[in-house]
């Protein structure tokens, strides 16, 4: 081609391009066939210090549902057609957001300056927005237990062919992470979904000995897998990316020999019978405290019963780390102060018009308290339990039903009760979560529930939760 020809030609293209321009730019169309700019304007309208999360859930039309980062829990409206946006303010460039209602729990990876789209169709979810891949993989990952139900893993007739059921299910998780843009951190996430394997073959132990214990536990290439667990290997005791120290396959390899060898352990609660497991298998001094100190922090939680001092005893034979000891004697000698009998300790409240009352001016009836906070997710699945247990007692003359927040956003309190407008007493613990409440009664976390008698004694400081299927046959005595 000449060389005049070939200016011809270019000076055409060129102007069909500004036409072409001209065209789109006169409908008020700016031209942008690829769709660059578009995107970079809808970037530009999110906060820098919020994530934008939106989607579409047609199942839930009209319906709500709720977003959770760290205490923050926030309602969401879904519209008539099933879509739904909410900007959240965080604090972080990376941050674990979890969405509940999606139709259970659905956790996506945000942060700031980033916004999060996805489409739910059955029991699938479809990621658009920022770091699709690295979404699906993370809500994969959070769906491990709601994949492997105990009827899904029972219908395998034997351990052998569940493993190779796993194993194709994990191989394909690792695709999906491997596949994920944020590469930086899939060294990490995969310690975290390594970690996760081979608790999920214990499964297929528990899921099934509760339909045939023997049959199980002769299972061979059961037998094999849980006796290959070392329970003094010191690799257990490194720390996968977010989660607990990987002590928890050992906790289950030792629940695994408990079960299987009933006529060695006879010990008065499940407790005991871990700490004589621990010192018959675990030689290991530092495996031995970690996992019997943190055993014994969670039985402290569960507070005191009727076995407590040999529970204590037991745990004191195989802990040796001094500093340990200390704290958990004196933690342990704290709670016996609030064994059943004993005078619940006062504490100041606060009524939604900011009037001040103790917990010694409910005496005169039996009440069962529900401690909770408005960025509690679990919490707030409670209050329809509460609802309904105060709506069959209300005319009770010896129970009342009494819910005390410990959010430090009394607005955010406010707000939910003028939603919720619940018909029985509410309050908010004076303080907050750093309040007396929290501090007198050892309360690490929450939802928590306390059952004082009519005298100002605790009946329970963990009481049952009134979602439990036993929580009227448990009241009966009080009303």
């Amino acid at each position: 081609m000449k060389k005049t020809q070939m200016k011809k030609t270019l000076f055409l293209a060129l102007m069909l391009t500004f036409l072409s321009v001209l065209m789109f730019a006169q409908q008020g169309v700016l031209y942008d066939p690829e769709g660059v700019l578009k995107k970079a304007q809808a970037k530009s309208t999110i906060d820098p210090q919020s994530t934008k999360i939106s989607g579409k859930i047609s199942a839930l039309a009209g319906k709500t549902i709720m977003t959770v980062y760290g205490r923050t829990i926030d309602t969401v409206q879904v519209a008539n057609d099933g879509t739904f946006s909410v900007n959240i303010k965080v604090q972080e460039d990376e941050v674990l957001i979890r969405i509940m209602g999606v139709p259970e729990v659905l956790a996506v990876m945000a942060g700031k300056g980033k916004q999060v789209n996805f489409t739910v169709n059955g029991n699938e979810v479809v990621f658009n927005g920022d770091n699709p891949n690295y979404n699906s993989y993370i809500a994969s990952f959070h769906s491990i237990n709601r994949v492997w139900t105990d009827k899904k893993i029972t219908g395998y007739s034997n351990f052998g062919t569940f493993k190779v059921e796993v194993d194709k299910y994990f191989t394909t998780l690792n695709e999906k992470l491997n596949a994920i843009e944020n590469k930086s951190a899939i060294a990490d996430l995969k310690k975290e979904l390594d970690s996760a394997q081979k608790p999920l073959y214990f499964k297929y132990g528990s899921a099934n000995s509760k339909i045939n214990k023997v049959e199980v536990y002769n299972d061979k290439d059961f037998i094999k897998f849980a006796n290959e667990i070392d329970v003094n290997d010191r690799r257990m005791l490194e720390e996968a990316y977010g989660v607990e120290p990987i002590t928890y396959l050992i906790e289950l390899r030792l629940k695994w020999e408990i079960e299987k060898y009933p006529n060695t352990y006879k010990g008065a609660n499940s407790s005991i019978n871990y700490y004589t497991a621990i010192s018959n298998l675990v030689t290991d001094s530092d495996i031995a405290n970690k996992l019997s100190t943190k055993h014994f922090n969670m039985y402290l939680t569960i507070l005191i019963d009727k076995n407590s001092e040999e529970t204590f005893s037991a745990f004191r034979k195989v802990a040796t780390d001094p500093n340990s000891l200390e704290k958990l004697t004196k933690r342990y000698n704290d709670l016996k102060e609030l064994s059943p009998g004993k005078m619940a300790p006062d504490f100041g409240l606060l009524d939604v018009n900011g009037k001040k009352i103790m917990l010694s001016d409910l005496r005169g009836k039996n009440v069962y308290i529900d401690i909770w906070s408005t960025w509690c997710g679990p919490c707030i699945q409670e209050i329809p339990f509460v609802e309904k247990l105060h709506e069959k007692y209300k005319n009770s003359k010896n129970l009342e039903f009494v819910s005390i927040s410990v959010d430090d956003d009394i607005k955010a309190w406010k707000n939910k009760l003028a939603e919720d407008k619940p018909s029985w007493k509410n309050f908010v613990a004076e303080g907050g979560y750093n309040s007396s409440l929290n501090k007198k009664y050892f309360i690490t976390a929450i939802p928590r529930f306390l059952l004082i008698d009519k005298d100002g004694k605790i009946i329970s400081i963990n009481a049952l939760r009134p979602s439990s299927p036993d929580i009227e046959k448990y009241l009966e005595p009080y009303l």
